[in-house]
């Protein structure tokens, strides 16, 4: 039926897929769980030559997301595949782009793997161009500097965390969890014996730090939450608050 305003864009975060128009059809995009990665070792290298090919279709990964979608939106189901587009997207292990100085190289800088494409031009542009003109960004980029990343990230880190980042991409990204992929990249010689003591460890550089202990009294809240952080009661109780 021709309809003379767009449909709403839908987003559904518990079954991680979006869907849109796209010109006179629906557009289905998913976030799959089991999501894969590509190009991983040297026996397998990423083509010279590539630019924008495709895979071969691989509806049976996705069937789950396209059922779940056609039963929100029955019209979807009726309405016939009319292309499927299976291929690479890029990722950092935290899922933010690269927009600073290349590390090692001098008097080059990168502005690459964004994952929301155009909707992030007008910032990254702004960006690059104050760190290239005047030697720092007005404001503090830290999060999307290439330099963020030090030794501990390599080719397994790297897969591991873009394809948890990846399949959380609609998760809720509550303030004090850290996911597990890529955990014990380094660690002291304190590590073991912290551990044995009950520390509560996070993850900072690659390094994993003791943040704090709980004790018999105080047990650890839970971190998917948006409520006190896990430490709070075991620290004010500790410190007598």
């Amino acid at each position: 039926t021709a309809r003379d305003k767009k449909l709403p864009l839908l987003r559904d975060p518990d079954s991680s897929y979006y869907l849109r128009q796209e010109k006179d059809g629906l557009l289905l995009g998913p976030y799959e769980k089991n999501c894969r990665a590509h190009w991983l070792d040297a026996s397998d290298p990423m083509p010279d030559d590539f630019s924008f090919q495709l895979y071969n279709d691989d509806l049976e990964r996705l069937e789950w997301y396209i059922e779940d979608a056609c039963a929100r939106v029955p019209i979807l189901g009726t309405a016939g595949i009319t292309r499927v587009v299976n291929g690479p997207i890029p990722y950092t292990p935290d899922g933010l782009p690269l927009i600073g100085p290349m590390p090692g190289v001098p008097n080059a800088f990168e502005a690459c793997v964004f994952t929301f494409g155009i909707v992030q031009a007008g910032g990254a542009g702004k960006l690059l161009a104050e760190i290239i003109i005047e030697g720092e960004a007005d404001s503090d980029s830290w999060a999307v500097d290439p330099r963020r990343f030090t030794d501990h990230v390599d080719t397994a880190y790297t897969a591991a965390k873009a394809i948890e980042t990846y399949s959380h991409e609609y998760a809720m990204h509550f303030p004090q969890i850290q996911w597990p992929a890529g955990r014990k990249a380094k660690s002291s010689p304190l590590y073991d014996r912290l551990a044995a003591a009950g520390a509560e460890f996070g993850s900072y550089g690659g390094w994993e730090r003791a943040d704090w202990f709980p004790t018999n009294e105080v047990g650890r809240r839970s971190a998917d939450s948006y409520d006190r952080p896990p430490w709070f009661d075991a620290v004010g109780n500790g410190c007598h608050l």
